[in-house]
């Protein structure tokens, strides 16, 4: 699926049946499109398991996947140093936050916003590994241009799009994660500005950041 940033935005405040027909696990506005997946946000699947076979926050009924939001909640704070919001708006399987300058921000706010919004949306059934090797597949350039994140679930991937800020994708059991994260300054993470607002994550920060939200991505599936 692919979406603009305003347009991805206004579809997770107004319209959840939009994205429950679209694409497993959304679209990256920052450019390329990453966490796409290959199915419908309902993936098949029966369970309340999550993906190490434990009661956890991602679940599916065969139908529908849906997450609780305030699982997440200690991971994403220690995430913004510089501030997060409680979760102000989702789908049943996404799970979307203001951060930095939108901490305090109201869910109309955030909707109109460009930046300072971090999102996760999970897909979960017995479909997960080919969910994420979907988002792989609808990167722009395909695999090639993806970076593995190590000792994270049973694989995970970001892509940066040239401005130093990962998009990652992960999965592991029945549960397949894509995390989106939009910033104009690496402070809003606890990183050194760059100066560079073409480049706002530096290079050699990039992996790291990236494996700090695979981490988040896998609270879905540890509990």
């Amino acid at each position: 699926m692919k979406l603009q940033r305003l347009a991805l935005l206004s579809v997770l405040i107004l319209s959840a049946a939009v994205l429950t027909g679209c694409s497993g696990l959304g679209s990256n506005p920052l450019g390329g499109q990453v966490p796409g997946g290959s199915g419908s946000a309902g993936t098949s699947g029966s369970n309340a398991a999550n993906g190490d076979g434990a009661a956890g926050p991602v679940r599916g009924d065969g139908v529908n996947t849906t997450v609780d939001c305030s699982a997440f909640i200690a991971a994403v704070t220690a995430l913004f140093p510089a501030g997060v919001s409680s979760p102000l708006v989702q789908t049943p399987q996404t799970c979307v936050w203001g951060v930095g300058s939108n901490a305090s921000a109201t869910a109309d706010v955030v909707g109109q916003s460009f930046s300072d919004i971090f999102s996760l949306s999970f897909s979960y059934g017995d479909d997960a590994e080919v969910q994420y090797q979907g988002d792989d597949g609808e990167i722009t350039g395909g695999a090639a241009n993806l970076t593995k994140i190590d000792g994270v679930g049973t694989a995970a991937s970001y892509y940066d799009g040239g401005t130093g800020i990962p998009q990652v994708s992960a999965w592991s059991g029945k549960v397949a994660c894509g995390a989106h994260l939009f910033i104009d300054d690496a402070t809003t993470v606890g990183l050194a500005s760059t100066g560079d607002g073409t480049h706002i994550v530096a290079a050699s920060d990039t992996g790291a950041l990236a494996k700090k939200v695979a981490e988040i991505c896998a609270v879905g599936w540890k509990g």
